[in-house]
This record gives structure tokens, sequence and C-alpha cells, in this order.
């Protein structure tokens, strides 16, 4: 949020319904009866006004186009995004639909993340441990979408011993 501070004579009193001020190249217009920017008095005799900054949705972390594990030790695949407001992160398949939990198999995140657990090689999918992805991130003002992410998942080991391991970590046992 951007703050301006409006001398308290070129804003009148503080039942005064509109005043304005060109700060910082931008035209600051207060109009309390619509309530669009708040503003109120401070100590310093000033009046106080606060705009709400829309943004759109920008990458704070983007995975790396290509992200590769093994069956025993799993992967996972992040994105972040920052706005305002705060963007909603999901992800989308090479499908171009929206991915989702598969027990076991893939843990879609409301963090942005997708966790692919260790497995047992006869559990490999190539829709999920082969596949596309791609993280998009969105709110009221815009979506961005992410470079596709190409998973590939290694298959050799049987898993027992990292499937065990796994769900202690995650409180799955």
């Amino acid at each position: 949020m951007e703050v301006f501070y409006l001398k308290k004579k070129q804003c009148g009193e503080q039942g005064v319904l509109k005043c304005h001020e060109n700060c910082l190249s931008h035209t600051v217009a207060v109009n309390r009866e619509q309530n669009l920017p708040q503003w109120r008095s401070n100590s310093h005799d000033e009046c106080v006004v606060g705009l709400y900054d829309s943004q759109g949705p920008n990458f704070v972390s983007e995975p790396s186009s290509k992200v590769e594990f093994t069956n025993t030790s799993g992967g996972r695949i992040d994105c972040s995004a920052k706005g305002n407001p705060m963007p909603n992160v999901e992800w989308l398949g090479g499908d171009k639909l929206a991915v989702s939990t598969i027990p076991g198999i893939r843990l879609v995140r409301s963090n942005g993340s997708i966790i692919f657990p260790p497995f047992d090689a006869e559990a490999f999918r190539q829709d999920v441990h082969w596949a596309v992805y791609r993280c998009v991130a969105s709110n009221s003002v815009g979506s961005i979408v992410s470079r596709d992410i190409t998973v590939r998942a290694a298959v050799g080991l049987n898993t027992t011993s990292a499937l065990a391991n796994y769900a202690t970590e995650v409180g799955m046992s």
C-alpha cells in the first residue's frame, strides 16, 4: 500500500469530504463518502492517504524447465508468486487441465508445491512421473503461466524402505 502525507491545511478539517494533492506524480483523490481510499488524521496534523495498489502476479520462485528424481528419492517442484491481491497458484498438466492430488503418487499442496513421494517401480505412472507441468498464478488483476516443466522420474530399485521412511517423515505411518 502506498501512503501519501498531505498537509492538513491542504486537506481542510477532518470532516471535509474531499481533498486533492499531486504527490510523487500520482494524483490522490480522497472521497470519504465512497470510502476509497481511506484517510485519517495522524499525530503530525496531516491527512494520511492509503491507496490500494493492485498488482498482477509475478513469480517469486519458478521451477527450472527440467526436474529429475529417482523413484527411491521422490521429488518436488515449487512455484510461488506475489501480487496484490495475493495470487492463487495452481498446476496444469500437459493437457492444460488442472492437476490434483493422487494419494501416495502426487501431492498438490496449497503452498504451490507438488510433491512426488518415493514409489515402487510398479507404481510408476507415465502421466505423473514422466510428464509436463505448468504453474499458473492468478489474481483479480490477471494470470501468468510458467514455462513447461518436464518431470522425469528414473525407476530402478524397490523402494519399500524408502516409502516407510517417507511415511514416517510426513506423519503418514
